[in-house]
C-alpha cells in the first residue's frame, strides 16, 4: 500500500481542526473517532514501513554515507497550525544532518537492535490506542487519540531507539555492578575456617537441647552476645522460646558471613570473652 496515498487521505480529509469540528455534529461520535484514528494509524504505519525499507536498502547498498533518514508526514504539518513541527515529521532529527557513524558498525550490527526497540515501543503504544478506541467517547476523546497518535509516530525514531538502547545498557551496567559487588563480598572460607565456625556455634548454643525445646539462661546470654554482632537487641530470659531461637539463628547467619581469622577472633572474644 503506497504510503503517500494513505498520508494524503489522512491529511486531506482527517486533519486535526476539521475532525474536531466535524465530530460535534456526528450522531455516532465513537464510530467517527475510531475512523479518524484508524486512518491516521494506517498513514503512520505505511510511512513507517517505507522508512524501514529505506533503512534496509541503505544497509544493503554500496559505500554510501548514512544520510539523516526522515520519517515525516511531510504535508501533515498544515493541520497543526502553530505546532506544525510536532506532527509533520515522524522522528525526523535535525534537518540535513549527516551521521558520522561507521556504516558497517551502524547498519550491520546496531540497526537491527534499534529497529527492535522501535517496533517494541510502537507495539506498546498501539495497544494503548486500541484500548482507547474500545472505550466510550467520554473516556477517550478524539483529542486524546491525536495525542496518542503523535506519541505513536514519534516511537518510530532512531533517536528514541538509541535512547532506549542506552537505558537498557545502563540497567545492564547496574546489574553487572551488583553482581560484581556480590562476588567480591562472597564469603569462601577455608576448610579450617569452616571447622572453626561450626565449633564457635556449638560452643555458643551449648546447653540447648537437640530438639530446641528450651534455651537455658546461660546459653541465652552467649546467644544474645552473638546476635548483637548481627545488630540484634538482646531478649530477656522470660521471652518466648521463638524469640530466643530467633537470636540463635541470627547469630548463626552472621557467623556464616565471617571468613577472615580476625573476624572470627572478634566474634569469639565478643561471645566468650569472659571465658564462658
Amino acid at each position: 500500500m503506497a504510503s503517500d496515498a494513505a498520508v494524503n487521505v489522512a491529511v486531506g480529509s482527517y486533519g486535526l481542526a476539521p475532525t474536531l469540528q466535524q465530530i460535534q455534529t456526528e450522531t455516532d461520535k465513537k464510530a467517527y473517532r475510531n475512523r479518524v484514528i484508524s486512518v491516521w494509524l494506517l498513514a503512520i504505519d505505511t510511512r513507517y514501513d517505507a522508512f524501514r525499507r529505506d533503512l534496509s536498502r541503505g544497509r544493503k547498498g554500496s559505500n554510501v554515507g548514512l544520510d539523516m533518514l526522515t520519517l515525516g508526514l511531510t504535508s501533515a504539518g498544515a493541520i497543526w497550525d502553530g505546532a506544525a513541527s510536532e506532527l509533520s515529521a515522524l522522528a525526523t532529527g535535525a534537518g540535513g544532518a549527516r551521521a558520522s557513524l561507521d556504516r558497517e558498525l551502524y547498519f550491520e550490527k546496531t540497526l537491527p537492535v534499534l529497529i527492535s526497540y522501535m517496533d517494541a515501543e510502537r507495539l506498546k503504544l498501539r495497544g494503548h490506542i486500541m484500548e482507547g478506541m474500545a472505550s466510550p467517547i467520554g473516556e477517550y476523546s478524539l483529542e486524546q487519540g491525536f495525542s496518542d497518535l503523535w506519541r505513536y509516530q514519534s516511537a518510530g525514531s532512531l533517536d528514541r531507539a538509541i535512547g532506549k538502547a542506552a537505558e537498557g545498557a545502563a540497567e545492564e551496567i547496574k546489574d553487572a555492578e551488583y553482581d560484581y559487588s556480590t562476588a567480591i563480598e562472597l564469603c569462601l572460607p577455608t576448610e579450617q575456617q569452616d571447622v572453626r565456625r561450626r565449633s564457635l556455634y556449638n560452643r555458643m548454643i551449648a546447653g540447648v537441647p537437640g530438639d530446641e525445646s528450651a534455651v537455658p539462661d546461660e546459653a541465652l546470654a552467649r546467644i544474645n552476645r552473638g546476635a548483637a554482632q548481627a545488630g540484634k537487641s538482646a531478649v530477656a530470659n522470660d521471652a518466648p522460646l521463638a524469640s530466643k531461637l530467633g537470636q540463635a539463628y541470627a547469630a548463626s547467619d552472621h557467623l556464616n558471613t565471617l571468613c577472615k581469622e580476625s573476624e572470627l577472633d572478634a566474634f569469639e572474644n565478643a561471645v566468650f570473652g569472659g571465658g564462658q
